[in-house]
């Protein structure tokens, strides 16, 4: 049916494909019976075949890790379908990269389970890591970073956060949250860095508190840009990110930026501030004794509580 000639039928068969990879018991069969056709569809010439694999691909993903099936190679099809001639079958799979990071906590459960052989996981994992190493910067972000069309940009970003929950811990330590750090700070089309700040921060509990300090920190340094989008990033996310900042940070850096904005032109920013900031009066209050007077937390506390 992959090879029928209505691309309508070709497109179907994804669906009924997925489903019976899920029911799969033996990672054999997925890899003789399901990754043929899976190939097949990826080099079709509709594009509604090919957008419809796309729409998929963090499921079928799934069920290729939990079977032990190559990684690389769904990994090579997701990046063949990030850079689709058809902007439209980008954006769809771009959508998919969330859950792709599902199973960089879960590898290990798997694993203990029986579920992936000990063996053939590091081999995959061995070819993942080169994979992601030498093959994915160039190809991955100079496709999705220099894509021409920001909408194409906007839906790829909130799903990077299932991207690396479903990539081996090693990936998503070494390789992918230092990526999504990067972006942070270069990113300049307010809807792509809107999504970015909500893929850092969903991420944030999923990963060890000493990775997640540096994808805090270029978010908070959104408060000190001239311009005054970004800084509502910030507020929407005030209490999860003050959550991992050490007092001396917050001591340091953020009580002057949000003095600053305190005092700006925009009242959304102020407004932004006076919701915000009881986020850290538990935390004010302990460190104003202590602090030298360059530093206004005692002015913050009196001034936000007016």
């Amino acid at each position: 049916m992959v090879a029928d000639s209505q691309r309508i039928v070709r497109a179907a068969c994804v669906a009924p494909l997925l489903e019976l990879g899920r029911l799969l018991s033996d990672a054999k069969e997925f890899e003789t019976m399901i990754q043929p056709c899976l190939d097949k569809l990826a080099e079709d010439g509709s594009r509604d075949t090919r957008r419809a694999l796309a729409s998929s691909m963090a499921d079928l993903q799934k069920v290729a890790v939990t079977h032990g099936g190559s990684p690389r190679s769904l990994h090579l099809m997701m990046m063949n379908l990030l850079e689709d001639n058809e902007v439209e079958t980008r954006r769809v799979a771009a959508t998919q990269l969330k859950v792709l990071c599902f199973y960089a906590t879960s590898t290990g459960n798997l694993e203990r389970r029986g579920i992936i052989a000990r063996h053939s996981w590091h081999t995959s994992l061995s070819d993942l890591m080169s994979f992601f190493t030498f093959f994915l910067p160039v190809r991955f972000w100079a496709g999705i970073c220099g894509s021409s069309s920001s909408g194409h940009h906007c839906r790829a970003a909130p799903q990077y956060k299932y991207f690396c929950l479903a990539s081996p811990p090693e990936i998503l330590t070494d390789f992918l949250l230092p990526r999504l750090q990067e972006h942070l700070t270069m990113e300049r089309d307010e809807r792509v860095r809107s999504e970015l700040v909500c893929c850092a921060v969903g991420l944030l509990p999923s990963v060890r508190r000493e990775d997640c300090l540096p994808l805090v920190r270029p978010i908070l340094a959104f408060l000190n840009l001239n311009i005054d989008q970004p800084k509502q990033y910030v507020f929407e996310y005030f209490s999860e990110l003050m959550a991992l900042m050490p007092a001396s940070e917050i001591q340091l850096t953020l009580l002057p930026s949000l003095v600053n904005l305190w005092q700006g032109k925009n009242w959304r920013v102020r407004l932004g501030v006076v919701q915000s900031v009881p986020c850290l009066f538990s935390k004010l209050v302990s460190l104003s004794a202590g602090l030298p007077p360059s530093l206004p937390s005692s002015e913050c506390l009196l001034c936000f509580g007016s």
